[in-house]
């Protein structure tokens, strides 16, 4: 299974290299990798073996915060009056 979640608290390579490593080592990790850039951790993992809250909490020792991505939403306004 594939999870792509948001990273708070990441300033530099170290930061994101700290993260990869804490979630690589949690049981039922396939893949980890993250992009300090956009703040995102993408994970492949097996289900049945991988506690996510445990992973979580994992991170947030180590003084940063896994959240689930939220799905972005486009909203359409018409709008009327301007010339």
């Amino acid at each position: 299974m594939k999870q792509t979640f948001n990273v708070e608290g990441m300033t530099c390579a170290a930061c994101s290299s700290a993260v990869e490593r804490i979630v690589r080592k949690q049981a039922g990790i396939e893949k980890a990798s993250v992009n300090l850039a956009t703040k995102k951790l993408a994970i492949e993992f097996n289900e049945d073996l991988l506690n996510i809250d445990l992973m979580k909490e994992k991170v947030a020792k180590a003084g940063f915060e896994v959240l689930d991505e939220v799905a972005e939403k486009t909203i359409i306004m018409p709008i009327a009056g301007m010339t």
